[in-house]
């Protein structure tokens, strides 16, 4: 038996006018007077198919000592019963004690339930009702009459009515104030009002814990701000700026820049590229520009260098409201030269990515080794994580993840740049069978640190035959957003080897580079299918006709993906996990790709 708070009162007043229709939304007043409405049909007729209407009753309040309700009474309830194997209804009432369907459900109604439908009172002033009738069988449908019920207030409960009222209003007004505020301080401080001297206005501001960033109190890897406003991507755009600097620890840097290029209250990314602490990063607050040095609000991790075979770099982080990248945008990293560049980062309150857009560093990380002539060991490896540059004329992978050289002569593959896994080896025997070797794997699976791919090692010739430069590994893309709508792509993949002679020629074709990184951090995650949209592949393989030499294809990437929820669904949940499997992923460290 439902709960229900039933009245019978002696006493009906006389209906003084009916609502005769099924309405997809419809507001009603109770007064004392009774009404009435009915789903549209009548004692004669059954009502139609495929409805779905729903009415909203409430009385209006009549003064501080007075509480007023909502009475109900079905003066004809006729509804297709229920299933007798299970008891669901399939038409049905259902009533709510409140303004919609979040509130407490007093039961869905079928059949014909005359002696629970006789009175009911709201605990409120209003009730929401709705009626749903399928595609099949019906009946004589129902009519309601309704009507207020006046409740004389005692003092000592008009009092506390009052008081959770001006408790209710207090918090409402708190909430309106706290929005005013950047990120609603993010929950890591307290929003106070100002005075703006400029505009003698009084203004909502932050004042945040300590370890927090003003304006909106984020951790140091935290959402986006909005600081950078909207933006709309329809084109191939670069959205980062790089510098190299001459060295860096503690708080201060000098740098190789102008003065205007970063201004206080930038935010940046530092990262060390190659060398000495390579995959290093973290980011900071500059708070004051002084000549060639810039100073940041706290003391960094790490110590970076940009010196001998060692490279660092530093990239402005954009800070986004709303970022759309339409079907023909494309944000792009400007490509690694040695010292700079191959990064995407950014945050972004809101980033949606459209159907056939793209995120996209692929083939911008380290470079492939370039192509040589002259001699059987002219080869060079790709680049990699371990020094600036190209280690020349090797047969082997000593350059961290690039990809090495080999013979030159006899129809051979360089080897092929590796990162989260070794690139696949080339197949076919040489006269030689002096194959470059492929680079070894490096970085975390977490990405703690994080790097670019490596290149495929170069190709070579001692003939005149064609050949090809070692392919460039993918790049690095950062990125963090409250709201993530991936129905584009994010790509880190890398260089696809390219050339390879045909009829009598048999030299050495380039290595593919492999995939670089990508690290996505969302509070909401929603995709229509993200293991197919994150991409840090390694480049495909070529082939040289006349030996059947077929080189080497590149090492996978490193993919993290961390979210509050996927698709809905909260993280740790087991709807989350189910949705982590659809998609290949893992809980926390979210995979999409081969880590």
């Amino acid at each position: 038996m439902r709960s229900l708070c039933v009245f019978f009162l002696v006493f009906w007043p006389l209906v003084e006018e009916t609502v005769a229709h099924c309405p997809r939304f419809k507001k009603l007043e109770a007064a004392e007077s009774s009404h009435a409405f009915t789903d549209g049909s009548d004692a004669e007729q059954d009502y139609s198919n495929n409805l779905d209407c729903s009415w909203l009753i409430a009385t209006k309040e009549k003064n501080e000592t007075t509480d007023t309700r909502v009475v109900l009474q079905f003066d004809r309830f006729h509804l297709e019963n229920a299933s007798k194997r299970t008891g669901e209804c399939y038409d049905y009432v259902e009533l709510f004690d409140g303004e919609n369907d979040s509130a407490p459900s007093l039961g869905r109604f079928c059949g014909s339930e005359d002696e629970q439908l006789k009175e009911l009172l709201s605990s409120g002033n209003v009730f929401f009702l709705r009626f749903h009738s399928d595609k099949a069988y019906g009946g004589r449908g129902f009519r309601v009459s309704y009507r207020s019920k006046i409740k004389v207030i005692p003092l000592r409960e008009h009092m506390a009515v009052l008081q959770a009222r001006l408790d209710a209003l207090e918090a409402r007004l708190k909430g309106l104030f706290e929005t005013q505020c950047p990120a609603n301080c993010s929950g890591n401080g307290d929003c106070l009002l100002k005075l703006n001297s400029s505009t003698q206005t009084w203004e909502p501001v932050c004042i945040c814990s300590e370890g927090y960033l003003p304006p909106s109190c984020e951790p140091r890897a935290s959402g986006g701000t909005g600081n950078d406003g909207d933006l709309i991507v329809d084109s191939t755009v670069v959205v980062n700026k790089y510098w190299q600097f001459s060295g860096l620890s503690g708080n201060q840097f000098g740098r190789q820049l102008t003065t205007s290029s970063i201004v206080a209250g930038d935010e940046v990314l530092l990262v060390q590229m190659q060398g000495s602490g390579a995959g290093n990063y973290e980011f900071q607050q500059v708070v004051s520009v002084s000549g060639q040095s810039v100073n940041f609000k706290t003391l960094l991790n790490y110590t970076y260098v940009s010196s001998g075979n060692s490279r660092a770099q530093i990239v402005l982080v954009p800070k986004y409201g709303t970022l759309t990248i339409q079907s023909t945008g494309l944000i792009q990293a400007g490509a690694y030269d040695g010292s700079i560049g191959g990064v995407i980062v950014f945050r972004a309150v809101n980033l949606r990515i459209e159907s056939g857009g793209k995120i996209d560093a692929s083939g911008k990380g380290f470079r492939g080794g370039p192509r040589k002539e002259g001699r059987r060991w002219v080869g060079v490896t790709g680049e990699s994580y371990t020094s600036s540059g190209f280690a020349a004329e090797s047969g082997n992978a000593n350059n961290g993840g690039g990809g090495g050289s080999s013979y030159c002569d006899c129809g051979e593959s360089a080897g092929s740049g590796s990162y989260g896994t070794v690139g696949s080896n080339p197949t076919g025997s040489s006269c030689s069978g002096q194959h470059g070797l492929n680079g070894n794997t490096y970085g975390d699976p977490a990405l703690i640190e994080m790097y670019l791919g490596s290149g495929g090692g170069g190709g070579c010739r001692v003939d005149s035959c064609d050949y090809s430069d070692g392919a460039n590994g993918g790049g690095m893309v950062y990125i963090e957003a409250s709201t993530a709508i991936v129905n584009g792509y994010i790509w880190a993949k890398g260089g696809a080897a390219s050339g390879g002679s045909s009829g009598s020629c048999d030299d050495t074709i380039g290595g593919a580079g492999s995939g670089g990184s990508i690290y996505l951090r969302a509070g909401a995650l929603l995709s229509s299918n993200p293991g197919s949209r994150f991409s840090v592949q390694g480049g495909g393989r070529t082939r040289i006709s006349q030996t059947g030499i077929y080189g080497s294809s590149g090492g996978n990437g490193r993919i993290r993906v961390d979210y509050s929820t996927i698709d809905g669904q909260e993280y740790g949940s087991p709807e989350a996990k189910a949705q982590e499997k659809k998609y290949g992923g893992y809980a926390g460290v979210g995979y999409w790709g081969t880590p």
